[in-house]
C-alpha cells in the first residue's frame, strides 16, 4: 500500500508541476528513450561515459537517455526551427551511478531566446512549481560561468589548462592551490625542482628540445614512431605550459577569491565588482545583466532574500555557458542554466541561445510538505458469480465522473470500499444501494 501511495504521490507531483509549466506556455516534448551515445557524450563529456547504458546495433553505438537536454537541442536542430521553443519533458532517465539505475526526470528547455528575461523565466518557473506543490522553504543559488571565464582571460590560459582548473575547483576549496599545482606539474611532466622560482623554465625546455633534436638527427627522421616535428611540437607545448605557471598561480589566486564569495545579492555583487578591471567592459556588462536578472525575479514574486549569489557554483564547466543555478531546500530540488553552445556541438552551424532546468523528482517526493489530494477510486469487490453486476456498477460510476476498479473477493484487501451483494446491490460504507439508487450513491461519494 505504501508503494502505491508513493507512486500516486509521484504522479500527483508530476501533474501539478506540468500544469505550472503549461501556464508559462511550455508544451510537452517527447524524446526517444534510446538514442545515439555520441549525442549524450557531447552534452556531458567523458565524465558520464562510464555511467551510460550502451550497446551496439547495426554498427551504431546507442545509449539509454541519461537526461533530456541534449535530445531537446537535437530536436530543435533537426526540425530546422527558427522560432522560440518552450518545451517541457517528463520521463525515465537511466544512469549507472551505483544505486538506482532508473530515475524520473522532469523539467523544461527554453531554446532560441537569449537574454536575462529567459534566464529569469526559467528560474521563476522552477520556483513557482515548488510553491505549487507545497514546498516553501527553498532558496535559489546562482552562479555565472560566462563571467568567470571572461575574468580568466586576463591570465592567457590555454583551453586545456582552464578546463583543468575549473574541473578542480572543489579541490581548490578543500585542499588549496598547492594540491592543484602538484597535480598539474605531474600531468605536464615538469620536475618540481624545475618549477621553482630559481630556475629559468624557458632555458630548461629549450635545452631539452636541442638534446632531443640532436639525438633524432643522429638516428634518422623519427624517434619512437614520432617525427622530429611531432617531438618539437610536444616540447614546445610543454615549454609553453611551463612558462604559463606564473599565470596559473595568479589564476588560482583569483579563483580562490572567486570561490569564497557567497552571500546576498548586494554584498556578493560588490565583492565581484572589486575583482573586475574598470576597463573590462564585457565583464562589467555581464555583471549588470546578472543584476538585472535578480531584479526581474522580484517581479515574478521572488524576493531578493530568497536568492543567494555564489559565482563559483560548480555544475558542468564543459557544458554551461552563462548563468547557472540550483534550488535548495533541505536537499537539492532543482538545477539548470544556460547552454548556448550545445546546438553547434551536436552538428549545428551556429550557436543557439538556450536555457533549461530539471527537477530532482525523488527529492521532491520526500520534501513535499502537503498531503496530496488524490483522486478517489472506488474499489468494488465481487464474488465469482457477481462479475456482471460489478462491471455494471463500475461503469455507472465512471460515467458519473467517479473512478472505479473491480477486484475479486479473494484478492480484496480489508479496506475495500464497496462489495457486490448476493442480490446484485452494492454495499458501501455500511449502506446498500440498488441500481436505481445510483444518484444517491454518487452524491455520497462526492
Amino acid at each position: 500500500m505504501q508503494q502505491r501511495r508513493t507512486f500516486e504521490q509521484t504522479n500527483w507531483l508530476i501533474r501539478r508541476l506540468q500544469a505550472v509549466m503549461s501556464s508559462f506556455g511550455y508544451a510537452i516534448l517527447e524524446t526517444p528513450i534510446l538514442d545515439s551515445a555520441d549525442l549524450f557524450l557531447t552534452r556531458a563529456g567523458d565524465q558520464i561515459i562510464g555511467r551510460l547504458f550502451t550497446f551496439e546495433r547495426f554498427g551504431q553505438q546507442l545509449a539509454l537517455r541519461p537526461e533530456f537536454t541534449a535530445a531537446a537541442a537535437h530536436a530543435y536542430l533537426t526540425s530546422q526551427r527558427t522560432s522560440i521553443a518552450r518545451w517541457q519533458f517528463a520521463g525515465a532517465t537511466f544512469e549507472d551511478d551505483g544505486g538506482q539505475f532508473q530515475k524520473m526526470s522532469l523539467g523544461a528547455e527554453l531554446i532560441g531566446m537569449a537574454g536575462v528575461s529567459a534566464d529569469a523565466e526559467i528560474m521563476a518557473m522552477a520556483a513557482s512549481g515548488l510553491d505549487d506543490v507545497g514546498i516553501r522553504d527553498w532558496r535559489i543559488v546562482i552562479g555565472h560561468v560566462q563571467l568567470m571565464r571572461q575574468l580568466l582571460k586576463r591570465y592567457h590560459l590555454d583551453a586545456r589548462t582552464e578546463r583543468f582548473l575549473l574541473n578542480h575547483l572543489h579541490t581548490l576549496k578543500e585542499y588549496g592551490k598547492e594540491r592543484i599545482l602538484a597535480e598539474l606539474d605531474r600531468l605536464l611532466l615538469i620536475r618540481p625542482e624545475s618549477a621553482s622560482a630559481d630556475v629559468d623554465l624557458n632555458v630548461v625546455n629549450t635545452q631539452q628540445m636541442l638534446d632531443v633534436l640532436l639525438d633524432a638527427t643522429q638516428h634518422g627522421t623519427a624517434m619512437g614512431g614520432r617525427t622530429r616535428d611531432d617531438i618539437v611540437r610536444r616540447l614546445l607545448q610543454k615549454r609553453q605550459r611551463a612558462a604559463e605557471r606564473s599565470e596559473i598561480v595568479a589564476a588560482l589566486d583569483f579563483l580562490e577569491l572567486w570561490s569564497a564569495i557567497i552571500g546576498d545579492a548586494e554584498s556578493a555583487f560588490q565583492q565581484i565588482e572589486r575583482l573586475i578591471d574598470a576597463e573590462d567592459a564585457d565583464a562589467l556588462q555581464t555583471l549588470e545583466q546578472w543584476r538585472e536578472t535578480i531584479r526581474l525575479l522580484s517581479v515574478y514574486g521572488i524576493p531578493v532574500e530568497r536568492t543567494l549569489i555564489q559565482p563559483g557554483l560548480a555544475r558542468n564547466w564543459d557544458y554551461y555557458t552563462g548563468l547557472v543555478f540550483e534550488i535548495h531546500g533541505d536537499v537539492l530540488l532543482a538545477g539548470g542554466g544556460r547552454y548556448d553552445e550545445l546546438t553547434r556541438l551536436i552538428g549545428g552551424e551556429h550557436e543557439t541561445p538556450a536555457v533549461g532546468f530539471a527537477y530532482y523528482v525523488d527529492q521532491l517526493v520526500e520534501a513535499t510538505a502537503i498531503e496530496p489530494e488524490f483522486d478517489q477510486i472506488v474499489t468494488i469487490s465481487f464474488a465469482p458469480n457477481r462479475a456482471v453486476e460489478a462491471v455494471q456498477w463500475a461503469q455507472m460510476l465512471r460515467r458519473n465522473g467517479i473512478p472505479a476498479e473491480i477486484i475479486s473477493q479473494t484478492d480484496a484487501e480489508a479496506d475495500t470500499a464497496a462489495t457486490v451483494n448476493a442480490d446484485g446491490s452494492l454495499r458501501h460504507a455500511g449502506n446498500d444501494y440498488q441500481l436505481d439508487q445510483l444518484s444517491r450513491l454518487v452524491e455520497n461519494l462526492q
